[in-house]
């Protein structure tokens, strides 16, 4: 990696916005939104919720009872490849707004999601901060996530191309790892519920706001799925069109799936103009 780990991580994580498998079955939850309240029910039955090898997605609304904290996330589950039979449930931050006020005020906060399955609760680790990449040929650097003045943050992965003003928005961001595993929840089958609350964390006053979001399960089809087994590819079988992970799959997954940056958009887009705050 030549000394650059963030530089790599950031880069992976970009071009993994376009990707994935066979369009899903219809659900007995059908018209799902692109965007699923925080009240709302995730069945993973738009096209677009396969655009990711391996797992399924769903772009979500998370929001604290009192209005202060707002999140969208982009809502995952299904397998890592590094990690064998084990299903994953995570939250990829997408947008992140805050109004917290005068106690949140010039202060660093973490993330910590939780995830429920009956009476079943198991928290992920906290999660402190976030790699910056400025673009521009700069490195990668760590930031904590933390508010302003006012006890604001208007948090977000980059800008899309429609919504930036000049070349100095060109940014982009890689958010926390902030995920548990459904076999600590018990979670063996696309019978069980679970439910996923991002909790905030005020890093002076320990004071915490809690973000619901909704309900999903597991779709029968990434319990039906073999594991990925990943192994690094040589030239003939980068370029072999056949070879899943090769150079022609990706490209074709690219091709199959770009329209999904319209939803992308539109989730992002559901809390308004981004304010320039971190």
């Amino acid at each position: 990696m030549n000394g650059k780990p963030g530089k790599v991580l950031i880069l992976a994580a970009a071009l993994a916005t376009a990707a994935c498998d066979k369009p899903p079955a219809q659900s007995a939850f059908e018209p799902e939104p692109i965007l699923h309240p925080a009240s709302g029910r995730i069945a993973f039955s738009r096209f677009c919720a396969d655009e990711e090898p391996y797992s399924v997605q769903a772009y979500a609304r998370m929001a604290s009872e009192d209005g202060r904290a707002q999140a969208v996330v982009a809502v995952q589950a299904g397998y890592r490849a590094t990690a064998g039979k084990t299903v994953y449930l995570e939250l990829r931050l997408q947008r992140l707004k805050l109004n917290a006020g005068a106690r949140w005020r010039n202060v660093d906060y973490t993330l910590r999601l939780t995830g429920r399955a009956g009476q079943r609760v198991v928290e992920g680790p906290k999660a402190g901060g976030y790699f910056h990449d400025p673009g521009g040929g700069q490195e990668p650097v760590y930031r904590t996530f933390r508010t302003d003045a006012t006890g604001a943050a208007d948090w977000i992965t980059f800008l899309e191309p429609d919504d930036r003003r000049e070349d100095a928005d060109r940014f982009f961001r890689l958010g926390p790892d902030l995920a548990v595993k459904a076999p600590d929840l018990q979670v063996d089958g696309p019978q069980q519920d679970v439910e996923l609350t991002l909790t905030l964390e005020n890093e002076s006053t320990s004071e915490a706001l809690e973000l619901q979001g909704p309900r999903l399960r597991v779709p029968k089809r990434i319990w039906a799925m073999t594991p990925p087994a990943p192994k690094a590819l040589g030239l003939a079988e980068t370029l072999n069109p056949l070879q899943e992970g090769g150079l022609f799959d990706v490209l074709g997954q690219a091709w199959k799936y770009g329209h999904c940056i319209e939803e992308r958009r539109t989730a992002k887009r559901a809390l308004g103009p981004h304010t320039g705050r971190r």
